[in-house]
């Protein structure tokens, strides 16, 4: 069954651990639309709670960076651009290859906290196996099993839309670069661009309406 998992590792462990070291007030977020690429992957962080140049030093000092650009700045903190070291770009590019989905990465208190979207139990152990094999030693914080059918009724989707939308994750629709297009779903469905397309928006409207305006939250 999908699952939700939320995963914790020492930055020491895993990357930017003197960054954090140098800076314990930093907070990390890597925007989830651009988790995802396996050629290329976390390119960009968004720091807060630092002064940004004092991060920028950190970065430069950090084993595991190998190149950090800052981009803009943000409240109370910068936009990087990230090239990281060749060691951890192989541990991160076949991480995100795996059939795991990561939702969120968030890096505070010299820990990182991970929200991964897995098909089944099996996917995660690969994926805890594949960090353990690699010197990264991964907590299990919790994990929520999707009820497909409560999960589409809470927000007001019916079957065809939440099927639309969780097979476009899969295939990685929302990621940058995207790894399929809509022509591509259209045809996986048996059914035309324009009435996928159609489904999508209705979907995504229907979401924004009842996870967002409603000042409700999907998960906590």
């Amino acid at each position: 069954m999908t699952s939700i998992a939320t995963l914790r590792a020492d930055a020491a462990d895993f990357l930017l651990g003197s960054t954090f070291r140098a800076v314990p007030s930093l907070s990390v977020e890597v925007p989830p639309v651009v988790a995802h690429g396996p050629d290329s992957p976390f390119p960009f962080l968004v720091t807060t709670g630092a002064d940004p140049e004092c991060v920028a030093a950190a970065f430069a000092d950090d084993d595991s960076v190998r190149e950090a650009t800052r981009l803009s700045p943000v409240d109370d903190g910068g936009l990087f651009r990230v090239s990281w070291s060749e060691t951890v770009e192989l541990v991160l590019g076949s991480l995100v290859r795996t059939d795991a989905t990561v939702l969120s990465v968030r890096g505070v208190d010299a820990e990182w906290r991970f929200r991964v979207l897995a098909p089944d139990r099996n996917c995660l152990g690969v994926t805890f196996d594949f960090l353990a094999d690699h010197g990264v030693e991964v907590e299990l914080d919790g994990i929520r099993r999707l009820d497909a059918d409560a999960t589409a009724r809470s927000f007001g989707l019916s079957e065809g839309q939440r099927d639309a939308l969780l097979t476009g994750l899969e295939h990685g629709l929302y990621e940058v670069p995207r790894g399929t297009d809509t022509c591509e779903l259209a045809d996986e469905f048996g059914i035309t661009h324009q009435a996928l397309s159609e489904r999508l928006r209705r979907a995504h409207g229907t979401l924004v309406e009842n996870a967002l305006a409603s000042g409700s939250r999907v998960f906590n």
